[in-house]
C-alpha cells in the first residue's frame, strides 16, 4: 500500500469519527431543544394551571363566605371570582390547544357549570331573604295584634289565651329567625311547634265568646299570621332546597378542584418527564461522545505510531543515508530499496545516486592517472627537449668552432693561394 493511501485512510478514518461526533453531537443538540421545548410547554402549561388553581380555590371560599352571609357584597365578590375563573379556564384551554390540540372541555364545561350554580344558589338566597323579610314584617304585624288582644282580653282564662298567643308568636318568630342563620332543623322545628302553640290558643280566643272589637283584632290578625305561616314555610323550603343546591354546589367545585389537581400533577409528571428525558439525551450524548472520544483518540495514536513506524521512521533512515553520501561515504548502504511504495522508490533514487556517485568517483580517479600520466609524458618530452636542445647547442658551438676555423683554414689557403 502506498504512503498515500495510508495517511489518506488515516486521515479520512479520523475525519469519519469525528463526524460521527459531530452528528451525534448535532442529535443531542435537536432532542435537547425539543425537550427544552415541551418542558417550556410544560412550564407554561403548569403555570395556567397553578393559576387556575388558585383562582379556583379563591372562587370555592368566596362561595362558602357567601353561602354563609347571604350577603350582597360577597356575593358580587364571588361573581368577579367566578369571571376570572372562566377567563383561567378559557386561557388554560387556549394554552393546551396550542400545544397539544387537547381541548379542555371537560373543565371548561365544569367550570361554566359551576357558575350557573351561581344562578341557582342566588335565586334560592333572594328567595330566603324575601321569606326572612316577609316573616320579619309579619311578626311585627302579628305581634301587634297579639298585645293590642292580651290587652283587651277581659277575664282571667282569655287574657291567659292571648298572652299564650303573644308567648308563642314570639317564640315561633325567634325561633324562624335564628333558623334563618343557623339552618338549623332543630330551630325550625321549635317555630314550627311555636307556631301551632299560637294557632291552638288563636282557635281558643275564637272559641270564647267575647266583645265586637276582640272580634276585629281576631279578624285583623288572621292576615299578617297567614303571611307569617307562609314566609315560615316559604323560607323552610328555600332553605332545604338551598342546602340540596349548596351540597351539589359543593360538589361541582371539589370535582373542579380535583380536576384541576390532577391536570396539575399531570402538568408537573409530564415537566418532569421530559426534563428526565432531555437529562437522559445529554448523558448517553455525553457517554456516545466520550466513548467515541476515547476511540478516536486510541487510534489516532495507533496510527500515529503506524505512520511513525513506517513511514518516519524509514524516511529518518532514507536521510541519514544521504546525508552521509553527501559527506561522501560511498559505501554507505541505504536501505528499505525493495520496499514497493514512494520510500523504496525514494531509496532506489538514493542507491542510483549512490551509484552515480561511486562512477564519478572512478571517472575522476581515472581522470586524475590520465591527467599524472601526460605530466610525466610532457615532463619526459620537456626533458629530452632540453636535453636535445644542450646537445645541439654543444654540436652548434663545435661546428661553429670548426666554421671559424674552416674560415680561417679558407682564409690562409686564399692569402696562400694570392
Amino acid at each position: 500500500m502506498s504512503i498515500r493511501l495510508r495517511v489518506v485512510g488515516a486521515f479520512s478514518l479520523v475525519l469519519l469519527l469525528l463526524t460521527v461526533l459531530g452528528i451525534n453531537a448535532l442529535l443531542a443538540l435537536r432532542v435537547v431543544d425539543r425537550e427544552a421545548h415541551a418542558v417550556e410547554a410544560t412550564v407554561s402549561s403548569h403555570l395556567l394551571h397553578s393559576e387556575f388553581l388558585t383562582q379556583l380555590r379563591a372562587t370555592l371560599a368566596r362561595a362558602q363566605l357567601f353561602a354563609a352571609s347571604e350577603d350582597a357584597i360577597d356575593r358580587e365578590t364571588l361573581r368577579s371570582a367566578v369571571r376570572g375563573l372562566d377567563t383561567a379556564s378559557a386561557a388554560l384551554g387556549e394554552a393546551e390547544a396550542a400545544v397539544d390540540g387537547l381541548p379542555m372541555a371537560t373543565l371548561r364545561a365544569k367550570t361554566e357549570g359551576y357558575g350557573r350554580s351561581l344562578d341557582a344558589i342566588t335565586a334560592l338566597i333572594a328567595r330566603r331573604q324575601q321569606h326572612a323579610s316577609d316573616l320579619n314584617e309579619a311578626l311585627t304585624a302579628v305581634q301587634v295584634y297579639a298585645a293590642a288582644l292580651a290587652d283587651r282580653a277581659e277575664g282571667d282564662e282569655r287574657r291567659a289565651t292571648a298572652l299564650a298567643l303573644l308567648r308563642a308568636l314570639d317564640a315561633s318568630g325567634i325561633s324562624a329567625l335564628r333558623y334563618r342563620t343557623s339552618r338549623d332543623p332543630s330551630d325550625i322545628e321549635a317555630a314550627n311547634r311555636w307556631s301551632a302553640s299560637a294557632h291552638a290558643a288563636l282557635d281558643r280566643l275564637d272559641a270564647t265568646p267575647g266583645d265586637g272589637r276582640l272580634g276585629k283584632l281576631l279578624a285583623g290578625l288572621a292576615k299578617p299570621l297567614k303571611k307569617l305561616d307562609a314566609a315560615r314555610a316559604g323560607m323552610e323550603e328555600a332553605t332545604l332546597l338551598f342546602a340540596a343546591a349548596k351540597k351539589g354546589w359543593d360538589a361541582q367545585g371539589q370535582s373542579l378542584l380535583d380536576d384541576s389537581v390532577r391536570e396539575s400533577a399531570a402538568d408537573f409528571a409530564a415537566q418532569k418527564a421530559a426534563a428526565e428525558r432531555m437529562l437522559e439525551s445529554v448523558r448517553s450524548a455525553g457517554a456516545f461522545d466520550l466513548v467515541a472520544t476515547a476511540l478516536t483518540i486510541a487510534i489516532g495514536a495507533v496510527l500515529a505510531l503506524l505512520l511513525t513506524r513506517t513511514i518516519t521512521g524509514p524516511l529518518g533512515a532514507i536521510t541519514r543515508a544521504m546525508r552521509r553520501l553527501a559527506g561522501g561515504e560511498l559505501s554507505t548502504a541505504v536501505p528499505f530499496a525493495r520496499r514497493s511504495d514512494e520510500l523504496g522508490a525514494m531509496a532506489r533514487a538514493v542507491v542510483i545516486f549512490r551509484e552515480g556517485l561511486v562512477e564519478r568517483e572512478a571517472l575522476n580517479t581515472e581522470k586524475d592517472a590520465e591527467r599524472l600520466d601526460k605530466r610525466s609524458r610532457l615532463e619526459a618530452v620537456e626533458g629530452l627537449n632540453r636535453s636535445f636542445e644542450r646537445e645541439v647547442g654543444v654540436h652548434t658551438a663545435a661546428l661553429a668552432d670548426a666554421a671559424l676555423r674552416m674560415t680561417s683554414s679558407a682564409k690562409a689557403l686564399l692569402e696562400t693561394a694570392a
